[in-house]
Formats: structure tokens, sequence, C-alpha cells
């Protein structure tokens, strides 16, 4: 050990090296929370479901299936690669993206128009809770947590 006995001693050098520590793991961990959290409320089935969950499960799968990106992004985050909150928040809503095309297709019409709708607003009361309590991607930024909330409300709201 360099400095032995003498380098405990150095409290000032030991907060410092601490710090550092914990500012450096906190993307890791955040990212893990909000990932295991997400994947949770995703996979599991609330009594109150109108469809959109099991619409937006069977996205995640097909985002996966197409390969590339879609598949290696996800793959880092689940394997604690990529510490990154907003790579997993830009999945996660590019997922969303998907479930939403695929709601929409062939034709939009306005019962497609409130399923697309109802996706969105799922994913929004999913993740955004979480991204909130972690504060680590601009999505936690007061201004877009106000407008998010706006269009899609997912404060208070229990799933």
């Amino acid at each position: 050990c360099p400095g032995g006995a003498a380098a405990l001693a150095d409290l000032p050098r030991i907060t410092k090296a601490v710090k550092a520590f914990q500012k450096d793991r906190a993307a890791h961990a955040s990212t893990v929370n909000v990932l295991a959290y997400a994947l949770y409320r995703v996979f599991s089935r609330p009594a109150a479901d109108d469809g959109s969950r099991q619409q937006f499960r069977d996205a995640c799968f097909d985002y996966l299936a197409c390969g590339g990106a879609r598949t290696a992004g996800p793959i880092g985050l689940l394997s604690a690669l990529t510490p990154f909150p907003w790579v997993l928040a830009s999945h996660f809503f590019f997922v969303a993206s998907h479930a939403m095309r695929d709601a929409l297709l062939p034709l939009p019409t306005p019962g497609k128009l409130r399923r697309a709708y109802n996706i969105l607003h799922v994913a929004c009361i999913i993740i955004m809770p979480q991204l909130e309590q972690e504060g680590v991607t601009f999505l936690a930024t007061w201004p877009l947590r106000f407008v998010t909330n706006l269009i899609f409300p997912w404060r208070g709201v229990a799933m």
C-alpha cells in the first residue's frame, strides 16, 4: 500500500477519493436502478391494463429482434456496461415509439391514435418518476417534467 498508515491519516485526500468514487458510481447505480424498475413495471401485469402494457412488452421483443444498435444498446444496459441513464431513457422511448408505430399501422384511425397515446402515457407513468427520483438525465429537468406531466399525466398515477 503506497504511503502505508500515513496515507490513511490524510483525511482530505481520502474524502476527495470517496467523493470521486461516489460520483463515478452514480451513473452506474442510477442506470441499473431505473432499468430494474422499468423492466419490472413493463413485464408485470397490473389489474387495470387496457392492453397498452402488453403492446409495450411485445414491442420490447420486436425491438431487440431488429439487431444492431437496437440489440447492442439494451444488452449493454442489462449487463451494466453502459452506465449512461440517457441511453436507457432513449432506448425506453424508442421501444415506446416502436409500439406506437405498431399500434398505428397500417392506417391510423382515431382509435389507433388513442391506443398510441395510451402507450406513450404508460411509458411516461413507468419511467418518469424514476428519472425524476434519480435526477440524472435531461428528462429530470423541471421544464421537461412539467411538459410531459401536462401532456401525459404521470404524477400520482398508480399502475
